[in-house]
Order: structure tokens, then C-alpha cells, then sequence
């Protein structure tokens, strides 16, 4: 997937700049999000069943290393327009 997320627009950078906030409809390709779920669901039921996972990641049924381990994440995570 080579453009999974989207530029953002000069208009929407504006807007953040003057409101310190911004909607940015479909930033992210939404078949790029649901292979992320999928992901994550199954990332997050094996966690639950993980004795060496962190007390909290098993409590909150939580991943909070997921991006070192999945490179979709990673990608997502990493991507330079998720700083702007």
C-alpha cells in the first residue's frame, strides 16, 4: 500500500493553526484501518493470554509496543505526515 495515508492540505494545516485543532477526514486509506484492527485484535487476544506481557498490557488489554513489532503499525506510526 503505497499511499495509505493522505496529505494534509494547506487549508487544514491553516485551520490547526488558528483553532489548535483540525478534522482530517479519510487520512488514513480505511482499508488500511481495517488490516490495522485486524491486526491489533489478534495482537491483543494473545496478549491477554501472555504471562511475560506487562501486568498493565494484560490488564487494559493493551499493546503499548505494537509498532516495534508490526510494520503496519510502525508505518502508521512513523509516517512523517502523522507529525505536521
Amino acid at each position: 500500500m503505497t499511499s495509505a495515508i493522505r496529505a494534509v492540505t494547506a487549508g487544514e494545516i491553516d485551520f490547526f493553526a488558528e483553532h489548535g485543532w483540525a478534522h482530517l477526514p479519510a487520512l488514513v486509506d480505511p482499508a488500511w484501518i481495517d488490516r490495522l484492527r485486524e491486526i491489533a485484535v489478534n495482537r491483543l487476544r494473545d496478549v491477554r493470554r501472555t504471562p511475560s506481557a506487562g501486568v498493565v498490557d494484560r490488564a487494559f488489554g493493551q499493546d503499548r509496543d505494537v509498532a516495534q513489532f508490526e510494520p503496519d503499525f510502525h508505518r502508521l506510526t512513523h509516517h512523517p505526515a502523522m507529525g505536521v
